[in-house]
């Protein structure tokens, strides 16, 4: 089940131990999304903007996810798990929806941008851990039982 909640108006997504791969890396890493995703929501929500925090935001969070997808293809692709191309694809897809969405973000609507970008990437998250990680979560396990974690 989903644990969303609101806070004076904020929107969060909590980890659910349902999102549960069995790996504690990508486990770990899925909630450092959440979270971050969170702090986005919240920081931007509570009227706080500036360029500088914008910039930091976006570099930590194209990261935090290419790190995130890296890790989870090569474990995948090691594993010749046969749902590859589809999770990669889907992984692709997120990456140009954030990439288009960040251009449209200037100085007059960043935190209103911000803020809907957080929700996409919550909604996005969660629905991707249960139609495609889940799916893997044989393959992500395996690899942790065997010391193969990715990058």
């Amino acid at each position: 089940m989903d644990k969303m909640h609101e806070e004076n108006t904020i929107q969060y997504t909590d980890w659910d131990d349902g999102f549960s791969v069995g790996s504690s890396l990508i486990d770990n890493q899925h909630k450092e999304i959440l979270s971050f995703i969170n702090y986005v929501a919240d920081y931007f929500r509570k009227g706080k903007d500036s360029e500088e925090e914008f910039e930091k935001i976006v570099h930590m969070g194209i990261q935090q996810l290419e790190n995130h997808f890296c890790t989870e293809e090569q474990i995948m692709d090691a594993a010749q798990f046969a749902g590859f191309t589809e999770h990669k694809i889907a992984h692709d897809g997120i990456k140009k929806e954030l990439e288009d969405k960040l251009q449209e973000v200037n100085s007059t609507n960043r935190a209103e941008k911000m803020i809907e970008i957080s929700d996409m990437l919550s909604a996005w998250i969660v629905n991707h851990i249960k139609n495609y990680d889940l799916k893997a979560a044989e393959c992500f396990t395996a690899a942790e039982k065997q010391g193969k974690q990715g990058v």
